[in-house]
């Protein structure tokens, strides 16, 4: 019998042998729904548990099944040939695999079938299952797959079971259907309680052991529309059609790629502290008129891991000189801001001081209290109607997806949930950010869009918003070149 550690030598993630640990070793879980980001390696993981059991335990039959013909053949049967030809043959036996028609044959009695799973495509109620004797299956985006065929496979995993328990995993992208319903949350948000015999593990992008696809793909998923970036790249379950947006003049129109920093102007860094995550939103204003949104970040472990995270950024030695802002909670000393050199309680501001090597003069706040969210609501709107709004693609999906989701409650308020994932908190950090910017609100706002018209028009061009106008600045630099 093969336990964790020979799987870790075959080069399973930490996520992948969590979902082996479940099915093979946990004596109560039967149903394991591995959900979440694309390019997580849940199809591999799927096909890697497939091939394994049928090395381990000869004679067992497993199943694997998606819900089209087409995707089967061309996606999840291409996937598994894939984990066989890099891992199966390296079987301490030399067990041989054949793949004849939809099913593959191995060389001591064990078989995987292959089948699809569209209700559609017979009359038979059991969707063709009916004669099968399974001792284990894998549904691959099983989303996509009716859930009365999820009810019937389970009913034939009955036979020469491992541990004499069934045994069953599901992949999938986020959803909005049964799936979400049954494994992650109801239809209110809230989170499903499961019963013992049925875990979720979250999937994530970082989550594949192969680093450079990582890197590559994520690059493609933050060209997607926010919505569907949220759900591919972050794995989120409760991103659907904002109907009622709290930041509802915001658009893809705001969305620029690769906005560059300009050396000769103030960098600025808006906070909101948590403990977990600490988020802050870089920009600068251009020229006195609009607003370049250049990076956001997050980490874990509060102000201290931000700084942790933003360390390598060097943003204290840009030419143009730094400033401070973020909710004014920062000035308050507490335990999460961590411990001073001189052993006593930190405040977050004065963590942030002495890692940005800053003084007092470089924190700023507009008002001794953030401002009021129904107010903050209209300005920020504002704002984005006057065109005064550049934000960089590709280095804020964190803020973006805020924008995105983000819903007022009937005060105004964000409505919030952390223990969902959604603390909404760079939407908070991006608003401190706006109204640093302008201090006076409408009157700022409405003054620097009339002077970017006059300005764009004086050129016979017509007035674009903040990220053309950085275009004509000379000597900009990119934001990872500052060091």
């Amino acid at each position: 019998m093969k336990t964790r550690s020979h799987y870790k030598t075959e080069g399973l993630s930490d996520k992948q042998l969590e979902v082996f640990d479940l099915l093979d070793f946990d004596p109560v879980v039967t149903e394991v729904l591995f959900g979440g980001a694309a390019g997580g390696g849940k199809t591999v993981c799927g096909s890697l548990w497939q091939i394994m059991r049928r090395l381990n335990y000869p004679g067992t039959r497993g199943f694997i099944g998606r819900f089209s013909y087409k995707d089967l053949q061309e996606t999840t049967i291409k996937t598994f040939m894939q984990m066989w030809e890099d891992i199966g043959r390296l079987n301490p036996w030399r067990y041989s695999m054949t793949l004849v028609g939809n099913t593959a044959r191995f060389s001591n009695g064990s078989e995987i079938v292959f089948r699809w799973l569209n209700t559609s495509r017979t009359q038979d109620p059991n969707l063709g299952l009916g004669s099968l004797d399974l001792t284990d299956a894998f549904i691959d985006e099983v989303t996509e797959v009716p859930e009365k065929a999820k009810r019937i496979l389970l009913s034939r995993i009955r036979w020469r079971l491992i541990r004499e328990k069934p045994a069953l995993l599901m992949a999938c992208n986020p959803a909005n259907n049964w799936v979400k319903f049954e494994f992650v949350m109801d239809k209110f948000g809230r989170p499903v309680k499961l019963p013992e015999h049925k875990r979720f593990v979250i999937a994530k992008v970082d989550d594949n052991p192969d680093k450079k696809f990582v890197r590559t793909y994520k690059t493609q998923l933050l060209k997607l529309m926010p919505n569907d970036m949220l759900r591919l790249l972050k794995g989120m379950w409760n991103i659907i059609d904002n109907e009622n947006p709290w930041f509802h003049r915001f658009s893809e129109d705001y969305l620029y790629d690769e906005l560059v920093a300009d050396p000769y102007e103030q960098l600025a860094i808006s906070f909101d502290f948590n403990v977990s995550p600490c988020t802050c939103t870089v920009g600068q204003k251009i020229d006195g008129l609009g607003i370049n949104v250049l990076r956001s970040h997050e980490a874990e472990k509060g102000t201290t891991g931000l700084m942790y995270e933003i360390e390598p950024f060097e943003y204290q030695n840009h030419p143009g000189g730094l400033v401070i802002t973020g909710d004014v909670s920062g000035n308050a000393r507490h335990s999460a801001s961590g411990i001073n050199k001189y052993g006593e309680l930190n405040t977050d501001y004065g963590i942030i001081k002495e890692a940005l090597q800053l003084s007092d003069r470089d924190i700023k706040h507009t008002n001794r209290q953030n401002p009021r969210l129904k107010y903050s609501r209209r300005v920020v709107n504002h704002a984005f109607h006057k065109k005064l709004i550049a934000i960089d693609r590709m280095n804020c999906a964190p803020l973006i997806g805020d924008l995105t989701t983000a819903q007022p409650d009937l005060k105004d308020h964000i409505i919030k949930s952390d223990e969902d994932g959604m603390g909404f908190h760079h939407a908070d950090n991006f608003r401190y950010l706006v109204h640093m910017f302008f201090p006076k609100g409408f009157k700022d706002i409405n003054f620097a869009a009339d002077l970017l018209d006059l300005t764009m028009h004086a050129n016979g061009e017509p007035a674009p918003g903040a990220a053309e106008v950085v275009a004509d600045v000379p000597h900009n630099i990119r934001m990872d070149s500052i060091r």
